[in-house]
């Protein structure tokens, strides 16, 4: 039997996704207290979001709410790419 490799998405930065991706949270390299926040926007581990501007100041949709984020806690926030 063959051995097949399967390509898996590969987790990267939130601030590396280009405009209208879609992508699970993986983790938040952030304080205990900024995670909570984000949590409370939506914004957590497993969270599916869409980005809607990509830049210095990322814009994310998560549950049909638009959410801007700074580049310092964007590159925080640790994704995979989800297709479609």
């Amino acid at each position: 039997m063959a051995n097949q490799t399967m390509t898996q998405p590969q987790t990267t930065c939130l601030t590396r996704l280009p405009r209208g991706t879609r992508a699970r949270v993986e983790r938040a390299d952030l304080p205990s207290e900024e995670r909570k926040l984000l949590a409370a926007m939506g914004i957590a581990v497993e969270s599916v979001l869409k980005v809607r501007r990509a830049g210095r100041q990322c814009v994310v949709e998560v549950d049909s709410m638009r959410v801007a984020l700074a580049g310092p806690i964007a590159r925080c926030l640790h994704v995979t790419p989800l297709a479609g």
